[in-house]
């Protein structure tokens, strides 16, 4: 078994397993070609008698960690052939794939996890789950729109300079989110996704977009088949609140073509309560899906540098079986501006797991959190909830 970057050579078979493992339909496989050979440095594959076991890819990002930016390495495509499958394919290769993210001085990775429990056992960790809200589109709030301000329906490849003006106006500075590359926004422009709208203020500056589909029409027929409206998770952003008003009203002008739209809730969203008239009645939910999870690639790299003003130190053993360049014992020190890192000789008053570090770094669990799960034992740890204290993240990619 060899696991290695892939090769030119390997594109059939990786997408012959791709296109199995997600169903991708027929439609999109010109598009995974194209993918595959423009981006071949970012996949990886294990061969076996000349024959592509599984194969996977990480795509290169920069994320917000606590107001400053990241080198992300978001896990993609991972797939296998059913006949290959529970062989411990995938297991190399996730290993394969963390060591080489650490060697590009990559320093936290993602994922959207097949199955959670495989992907804990390497030490990621679940983020909070996406949401969204089904509502009756004519039962939707209509806002008031300043006069010259107006909508325009266009492609992602017409409108790709004004969604990247939007997406980087939206999530700078916020915790979580993640910012695309001029080569991954050429990707997102190959989205085979239907609709994009794009909102304008008075002086023509774009202000938010939205990715959209839509399935049937009307109400003519069981509920399952009713006109819908699904708008993309990492597919509606706005730069200020007209912008997400006018989506909103864009949304309500399909209510004699669709009867419910599923709008993403993001994690700054604390008023979609107020998006419609009838929140108890008239067939509102709200559903939780779709877990990514996280972890901490390089412990060093990431933390130098975080922000705080709390001033202390810490020795900390960090527990890190998958990347043992993780395992060893630091002093965390902040100066009241920023941490600090060092690897020490000292003996540490408190052990914490990858997963547990990752956990509170990322926002996701408290210190309480982890001590109950049994991922940090020890004294003096407080100091790490004033370090970290819980914040939700906006993960603004999908992959």
């Amino acid at each position: 078994m060899q696991v290695r970057h892939a090769k030119l050579q390997d594109r059939d078979e990786h997408l012959k397993n791709a296109r199995y493992a997600y169903n991708i339909p027929a439609s999109y496989e010109e598009t995974l070609r194209e993918r595959f050979e423009k981006h071949l440095d970012q996949y990886y594959c294990v061969v076996e008698n000349d024959s592509v076991r599984a194969s996977g890819r990480v795509i290169p990002f920069k994320q917000n960690i606590r107001g400053v930016l990241r080198s992300m390495g978001g896990i993609a495509m991972i797939s296998s052939a059913p006949e290959t499958r529970r062989q411990g394919y995938v297991r190399e290769l996730m290993r394969f794939m963390l060591s080489d993210m650490n060697q590009r001085d990559m320093s936290f990775s993602t994922l959207y996890p097949f199955k959670d429990e495989f992907y804990a056992r390497l030490g990621y960790v679940p983020m909070p789950p996406f949401h969204k809200l089904q509502l009756r589109v004519d039962l939707m709030i209509r806002w008031e729109i300043p006069e010259g301000y107006y909508l325009k329906k266009m492609s992602i490849v017409d409108g790709l300079e004004y969604a990247k003006i939007i997406h980087r106006e939206a999530i700078t500075g916020i915790h979580g989110t993640v910012v695309k590359s001029d080569e991954r926004w050429e990707e997102y422009a190959m989205s085979k996704d239907p609709e994009y709208v794009f909102a304008f203020n008075s002086d023509g500056r774009p202000i938010a977009f939205m990715r959209y589909g839509i399935q049937h029409y009307g109400a003519f027929r069981d509920d399952d088949k009713n006109g819908r409206m699904d708008i993309s998770q990492s597919g509606m952003f706005w730069s200020d609140r007209i912008g997400k008003n006018m989506l909103l009203n864009y949304i309500h002008n399909h209510a004699d073509q669709v009867v419910t739209a599923n709008i993403p809730i993001h994690s700054i969203d604390k008023d979609y309560w107020h998006w419609t008239q009838r929140f108890n009645i008239g067939g509102v939910k709200i559903q939780a899906y779709n877990v990514a999870m996280a972890r901490i690639v390089n412990v060093e790299r990431l933390l130098v540098g975080i922000p705080s003003d709390v001033e202390g130190d810490l020795t900390v053993q960090v527990k890190d079986s998958i990347c043992k360049w993780n395992e060893d014992t630091f002093t965390f020190s902040c100066d009241g501006k920023k941490l600090d890192i060092d690897k020490t000789d000292d003996k540490a008053s408190v052990e914490i797991s990858i997963e547990g570090l990752t956990s509170l770094v990322f926002g996701t669990a408290s210190l309480e959190t982890i001590t109950e799960l049994k991922q940090i034992t020890g004294d003096g740890a407080n100091i790490l909830n004033d370090w970290f204290s819980p914040i939700t993240p906006w993960f603004t990619e999908d992959f």
